[in-house]
């Protein structure tokens, strides 16, 4: 079979398994979109698996946030007044809570307007005086506009009491354009929950050895442009790419990814192992592993690339990233993904 009906062939199974599987009549040709997702980790350790993308200081993952909290970008030079573009996703409203009431390990949620969830979407309980109602679960049955069940772990009282919020895991994508302002903070014109690209769209580029950062602001303090809270800095670009290097991206509530290739090296300049990860993390639950480990080393096979004989799908409203964990501390790893959006129609 020649290679483009092979891969035709392949995308229809996709979208036939997306309706199987999620309920969700999808389109490749309506969204008429690739997507590709490259990265690279020049600090990969022995002890936590690293996400393949630039992160400040000792981070080893990006701390996810579930508000709409990444507000400002910032450059480590003064020289740097250019223009740039941010691509991400905002996340759903809270929706006020009524009443939560428990039977057994079934939580009830009455909300005081419609909350636009359907099973096995994903949501987030807070202000709950009881802990254990807290926590981004699954909903498991939806018997009204205004209801919905999920399961619930101990024993907390019933009813809950607090002023407690639910917010639907539903994510919109968003593109804007930010302005630098050498090494002052300044505000995206959107706040957003992920950001999962950054480009320089001025044609000098940025200056020499520079970098910029995409971060939330609450509580940080710059330092010569650079925020002083790692954990909250989301993405990162430097000036010898003029673009973030995020192996890691989020699929709004209107998308599928259907991932057709993947690539993964180790630099050979440390002697190191290195076991690279594809991992999906649903709008409820962990990270999880969706792809046999990549077993790479840089005395012998220091790369791997391949064409999906079955492609790998990423539903709407999960994130996705590549992992990496060495043999030894230091290592520079790379990882990269493509394929084609498809958006839900019915």
């Amino acid at each position: 079979m020649p290679q483009y009906q092979r891969e035709s062939y392949l995308i229809d199974r996709a979208i036939a398994e997306i309706e199987n599987t999620y309920g969700d009549v999808v389109s490749v040709e309506d969204k008429k979109k690739t997507l590709r997702k490259f990265g690279s980790n020049e600090s990969v350790g022995s002890t936590t698996q690293a996400t393949i993308m630039e992160l400040a200081g000792s981070e080893t993952n990006e701390t996810f946030v579930y508000d709409n909290l990444i507000d400002s970008v910032s450059s480590g030079s003064t020289s740097n007044l250019n223009e740039v573009f941010v691509e991400g996703h905002t996340i759903a409203s809270t929706v006020s809570v009524s009443s939560i009431t428990r039977s057994s390990t079934t939580a009830t949620v009455t909300t005081s307007s419609a909350h636009g969830l359907s099973v096995n979407d994903g949501v987030i309980i807070s202000g709950a005086n009881e802990g254990d109602y807290n926590k981004r679960v699954r909903v498991a049955s939806v018997p009204t506009t205004t209801t919905f069940t999920y399961y619930v772990t101990g024993s907390p009282t019933t009813p809950a009491t607090g002023t407690i919020l639910a917010r639907p895991v539903k994510y919109t994508f968003v593109t804007q354009y930010a302005y630098l302002n050498g090494q002052s903070e300044v505000t995206l014109s959107t706040p957003l929950a992920t950001c999962t690209r950054l480009f320089c769209t001025s044609a000098s580029g940025l200056a020499a050895s520079s970098v910029v950062y995409a971060y939330d602001n609450t509580g940080v303090t710059l330092s010569s442009g650079v925020p002083d809270v790692d954990a909250q800095v989301h993405a990162i670009m430097n000036a010898a790419d003029n673009q973030s290097r995020k192996a890691s991206t989020t699929i709004s509530n209107t998308d599928y990814w259907i991932i057709s290739d993947i690539e993964a090296s180790v630099n050979k300049k440390t002697a190191a192992t290195v076991d690279v990860r594809l991992q999906v993390q649903l709008p409820y639950g962990p990270f999880r592993s969706i792809y046999p480990t990549i077993s790479l080393a840089s005395t012998g096979q220091n790369s791997y690339q391949t064409s999906l004989s079955t492609p790998i799908i990423v539903p709407k409203n999960s994130h996705f990233r590549f992992t990496g964990l060495a043999s030894t501390t230091g290592v520079q790893v790379s990882a990269a993904a493509g394929g084609y959006l498809a958006s839900v129609v019915s």
